[in-house]
């Protein structure tokens, strides 16, 4: 003889919104709290000046960055102007050697002044 365990009975309703099954499981006991402690005045006043403190030197610390960060975006502005003009003169000079190069490739003669 095979003995069934009993099982607990699932209450199923169907949710006129959705029309999905939903089922009810019994509330959960969950632990009570205490009534909330006062907190001291003198715990309050260091977590508001720690506040304020830090503020205000993220403030200080970034304007200091800032300004270095200026320093620094001027060089490379002036660096940047040198290497553009670097940059041109060599490409212009690369692209008359290949030029020569193709030319003597295809059996063109190159103009002397060129």
């Amino acid at each position: 003889m095979v003995r069934k365990l009993p099982v607990p009975p699932l209450i199923v309703c169907f949710s006129p919104v959705h029309r999905l099954p939903t089922t009810t499981t019994p509330p959960i006991k969950m632990a009570t709290l205490g009534a909330p402690v006062r907190v001291s005045p003198l715990i309050k006043f260091g977590r508001w000046t720690a506040l304020v403190t830090g503020i205000l030197y993220g403030r200080s610390h970034f304007n200091s960055l800032k300004a270095k960060e200026a320093v620094i975006r001027e060089e490379e502005t002036k660096k940047q102007a040198i290497r553009d003009a670097q940059l041109a003169e060599e490409k212009l000079k690369n692209n008359k050697q290949e030029m020569i190069y193709l030319a003597g490739e295809a059996g063109v003669k190159v103009p002397p002044n060129f």
